[in-house]
């Protein structure tokens, strides 16, 4: 029976405490739907969905070549050449990865800096 009453009274604080959380929540929506707002036109403006889809298209070729550079050695050459093949290929896939992601890191740098511009234009 006591555990029955003790089971009734959890409800009740849960209902009455998620309650309170979602009223605190929708009070709050509008301000942070400004926010959300101003942050989507601007990250539209800096970096398009062309820009992202050309780097997340380029990594697919270099990661792709990569892995066929790992997996085919040229024929008729001796294993040492093979390796060496391999792993010139591999440092070469690796600096074509490395420069898209430098890139990526300077757009991000850049809409980093403008989203606190936003952010303090806006406090």
């Amino acid at each position: 029976m006591e555990a029955v009453i003790a089971g009734a009274i959890a409800a009740v604080v849960g209902l009455v405490s998620g309650q309170a959380v979602s009223i605190r929540l929708s009070s709050t929506k509008g301000k942070d739907a400004a926010r959300i707002a101003a942050l989507e036109q601007t990250v539209t403006q800096m970096i398009t969905r062309e820009e992202v889809q050309n780097a997340f298209a380029q990594v697919a070729k270099i990661e792709a070549e990569k892995q066929k550079a790992v997996m085919m050695a040229p024929p008729n050459v001796s294993f040492e050449e093979a390796v060496l093949s391999r792993q010139q290929n591999i440092q070469r896939a690796a600096a074509q990865t490395d420069q898209v992601n430098q890139q990526m890191n300077q757009q991000l740098a850049a809409l980093q800096s403008r989203l606190k511009e936003i952010q303090s234009g806006q406090s």
